[in-house]
Parts: C-alpha cells; structure tokens; sequence
C-alpha cells in the first residue's frame, strides 16, 4: 500500500538580465508492503495429454527459495527546480532533490541448519536504513530560430532497494545524460524529435551464491530515439518513432540453479558471470507507427503497427524470442456527451510471445482480440 501527497509551488523574478522560473516541492509518502515469495516444484505433465492436474497437497517447496516479510519505506524528499533564461535563444535548468528515506524490513527465509540435523527453519533477515541522498538535475537548450533547438541535460537518481535485497541495502542509484534536438518544420505540419541518450545503473538486485538476492550488479544503457508527428491536412494525424537501444550488464553475477540433489535435499547451485551479456527483454530495435483520419466531427478511424525487435529470455542470453510485427485498428464515434469506442488488436493473428517465468519459458501473447467501450460524459 502507498500513501502520500506533494504539493508545489511557482515564482518568478528577475535578477539583473536574467529571468528565473523557480518552481518548488515537497513530496511525502509512505510505502508498505507484506509479501510471501515461495518457489515449488510441480507434478510432471504428460505431453501427450498436456493438462495441469496439480493440487495444493502436491506442491513441493524449493529448498532456501522461500522467503516472507514485511517492508515499509517513508520518505520526504523537498526539490527546487530553477529555469533561467538567458535570452529568446538560451535557456538554462538547474535544480535537485534531497531524499530522506527511512527504510525498515522484517523478514525471514528459509534455510538449512547444519546444527539441528540439517532440517529447513525460517532465518531472520532483519535491516533497518536511514538514506539521505541528493540528486542533482542540470540542463541547457539553445534555439537558434523558431522552428530549431538543441537540448543536453544530465542527472542522476536513487531508490531504495528491492524487498527481497538483503545484507548492506545499499540503494539503487543511477546516472543519465541526454543531448537532443527538437524541430518544427513545414508551417507547423511535421514535428520532429531527435535524442541520444546514456544511462548507468549500480547495485541491481539479484541472487548471490548463497541463494540470497543481493546488490552485485550494474548495467549500462545507451541509444536514441526518433520521434515524428505529421499534419498533412486538416483532419489527418499521424506518428512514427522508432528507439535503438545497446543495453549491457557491466557487472553481473547470477546465481545459476542446476537441478535439486535428493540426498541433501538441496538446490546444486554455481554463480555464473554474465557481464558482459545483454539485458532480459531489452529489444534493440522498437518501432511504432499510427495514422489516424478525422470523419467530420464525430466519426474517427486509426490505424497503426508496432514492431518488437529480436530480444533475450534470459541474462545467460541461450533462449531468444523473434522478432514481432503487430497491427492494430480503432474507431471511436462521438455523440454529444456520448462515447462509442472499437479496437480490434492483433489483426494479423500473429503467433509471438512475451515474457516468462524464469530463463527459459515465455507466454504466448495475446491473440487476435476485440473491446468496445462506451463512455458517457456529465
């Protein structure tokens, strides 16, 4: 459960020939969060007759994979941000924000003692932080004319750490910088947005070798993205963009589960290095574009298509999912305050899939589907 408020704040002044926007906030929430994260086996399925017949009674329990808690967050975090426009073309950001997290966890997992006949009793996994963290935010844009500008900007971030993190709870902190460039071509009709970006993540949660998620890695991000919007007469909408991204974990060891010894009762586990390897699910290549068309003022058609690029099931990159290409269509009519909305997704029926349990299972996506909405304005 989350629960929280911000409130804000604006004022403008002007200091010698410089115009500041200044814009000032306060942010306050409290997070809670009671959660059971158990693993079991389940009863072999015949492929031939391929129907689950598991029951609760037949669940076998994962050794050392169980693990329940509770963890709250509560966090006060005041932030400025200062626009200061140097002249029609220039304009510079700075600003920042200070966290003040007090973080508190109970937990407990469960594992072997070696002292009481090597039989499975739940350990206690308890960790109370205060963080204090400041993230800065700077920026700059340059408009050369009216219709051009160029943009950098860079920061940086934090959260704390996963529910399921134990040992140090160092947060997770990350790093961006961004340069771009924004156009308004053709009268108004074709807009356009170019940008570039790097993002660098440290401590990312995952399982150590003693089968306990841990803070061990880090993973870089960098690409660009390309967005356009086209007018080409009254009525006609449409938007194209297309994202390239070189996504790698820097530092990453995983904690790999071979198969579960019977005599020990015992996951055989060893710790793996995938640095180096790319990210689960982090397409390269994202595209996507939509088309809509104006039918006087009540009547409107769209259409678009969206494609998913080739990407990794798992960060030991063995499995892959193909490439996927998807299209959609939408017809909303409008009455007054009336709404009357149809889509229909997956035209095509294409058969693909989507993320998974574990390294090496997917879900197959959704297939052709229909829904219709209806709304009513008072």
């Amino acid at each position: 459960a989350v629960i929280g408020n911000q409130l804000e704040a604006l004022w403008a002044l002007d200091t010698g020939g410089l115009k500041h926007q200044l814009l000032f906030g306060l942010e306050f929430s409290r997070y809670q969060d009671d959660f059971t994260l158990a693993v079991n086996f389940l009863p072999p399925i015949n492929l031939s007759v391929p129907q689950e017949t598991a029951t609760l009674a037949q669940l076998v329990p994962i050794p050392d994979q169980s693990l329940a808690g509770e963890t709250s967050a509560q966090t006060l975090a005041p932030y400025f941000v200062d626009r200061i426009t140097l002249s029609s073309r220039v304009e510079f950001f700075i600003g920042g924000r200070f966290d003040l997290v007090d973080y508190d966890k109970t937990s407990a997992v469960n594992q072997r003692d070696p002292t009481a006949d090597s039989t499975y009793r739940p350990v206690p996994i308890d960790a109370q932080r205060d963080y204090r963290q400041l993230s800065p935010l700077l920026g700059v844009v340059f408009a050369p004319n009216d219709e051009l500008s160029f943009y950098a900007n860079a920061g940086s971030a934090f959260a704390p750490p996963s529910a399921l993190v134990v040992g140090g709870l160092e947060p997770e902190k990350s790093r961006q910088g961004e340069v771009g460039a924004k156009a308004q071509l053709l009268d108004g009709k074709l807009d356009g947005r170019l940008a570039l970006f790097h993002l660098q993540k440290d401590d990312i949660a995952i399982p150590d070798d003693n089968n306990l998620t841990r803070q061990l890695g880090d993973q870089r991000s960098r690409g660009l993205e390309l967005e356009l919007w086209v007018r080409p007469a009254s009525g006609w909408y449409a938007q194209a963009s297309y994202a390239y991204l070189d996504a790698e974990l820097t530092r990453f060891n995983e904690l790999e589960r071979k198969k579960l010894d019977p005599i020990a009762q015992a996951i055989v586990a060893e710790v793996v290095d995938r640095s180096g390897n790319a990210p689960a699910f982090a397409p390269e290549h994202l595209a996507t574009l939509w088309a809509a068309r104006d039918f006087g003022p009540h009547l409107t058609l769209a259409a678009g298509a969206l494609y998913v690029g080739m990407q990794f099931a798992g960060v030991d990159n063995i499995y892959h999912i193909d490439w996927a290409l998807t299209f959609d269509i939408g017809l909303t009519y409008r009455q007054g305050p009336g709404l009357l909305r149809l889509n229909l997704k997956n035209l095509t029926n294409r058969e693909y899939e989507t993320r998974g349990f574990g390294a090496a299972s997917v879900i197959p996506a959704a297939p052709f589907s229909f829904k219709a909405t209806l709304g009513y304005s008072l």
